[in-house]
């Protein structure tokens, strides 16, 4: 009985403990805008460096927070004239910012060196014939390979030691095309998670090159983007379907998770990104 007292006075005492701490914690929320120095408020990808600093992508340029100011870093000078219009951003081990774009491919800003030969571009050509541009995703692997993907273009992988790029096909489209990609992502096994916008999503090992597609089929558009990994489960954002979950052990999937309605408008019901 005493050991029983003791046990719920603990308890009771942590818990008491708990939320006296929780209550102390402050947080801090900065906005920032072109009025701090942004380029522009379409921002379209974030990104943090191992030295702390916040990298930002706009639709007018990348820019910097280093924790006390904005830093601009404009392409479009007649010494560089790369694209200002920029989507996501992935920062790679050597602390390199690969930027997906719109209209001009793959750029890889290198603040090592100067800034006339910061940028490089990598042009895809599907079947060394046809020149893709338009990109959704870019993603710095644990391995240093470089993946990104688009509007039917497949997955591509990119080793920046030798500026090779690699495209790596799933038989999966439906349209016996290219697959169009959303996003990518790597759990702790290194396996990616690929997101794409008419054909689910996708699992693949890149040691041995297994894949799997979860396909629920959806007419239309069939997108899945984001992923966020806990333990033996994956938890993606699908197209009317909300939020899913993959149990590896199980096998299973599960969709509707938040009971959300349909879009009435295309991806007006979607949430973009998880952490």
């Amino acid at each position: 009985m005493k050991l029983r007292l003791l046990i719920s006075c603990l308890s009771i005492a942590l818990m008491m403990f708990s939320i006296a701490y929780a209550q102390q914690r402050t947080y801090n929320l900065i906005n920032f805008s072109t009025e701090s120095g942004l380029p522009s408020n379409d921002v379209r990808g974030l990104a943090v460096d191992a030295q702390g600093i916040i990298w930002i992508s706009t639709n007018k340029g990348l820019a910097c927070y280093d924790g006390t100011q904005i830093h601009h870093i404009p392409f479009n000078q007649s010494a560089l004239g790369f694209t200002n219009d920029l989507g996501k951003i992935a920062i790679d081990a050597q602390g390199r910012v690969w930027m997906a774009t719109d209209n001009q491919g793959l750029l890889c800003y290198d603040k090592r060196k100067p800034l006339a030969k910061s940028i490089t571009y990598y042009p895809v050509r599907l079947d060394h014939s046809i020149l893709k541009n338009e990109l959704y995703e870019v993603f710095a692997s644990k391995s240093g390979l470089i993946y990104f993907g688009g509007q039917e273009m497949d997955l591509q992988m990119l080793d920046p030691n030798t500026g090779k790029i690699k495209r790596i096909a799933f038989p999966f489209s439906k349209k016996n095309a290219a697959l169009s990609i959303f996003s990518i992502e790597e759990d702790s096994q290194g396996i990616l998670w690929i997101g794409t916008r008419y054909d689910g999503f996708i699992c693949y090992d890149p040691h041995n090159g297994n894949m799997k597609n979860f396909n629920l089929n959806q007419p239309n558009e069939n997108a899945a983007s984001s992923f966020v990994f806990r333990k033996d489960e994956i938890y993606s954002m699908y197209y009317d379907h909300d939020l899913v979950q993959y149990n590896s052990v199980t096998n299973s999937l599960k969709t509707r998770l938040l009971s959300e309605k349909k879009s009435k408008e295309f991806y007006d019901n979607t949430y973009p990104c998880m952490i």
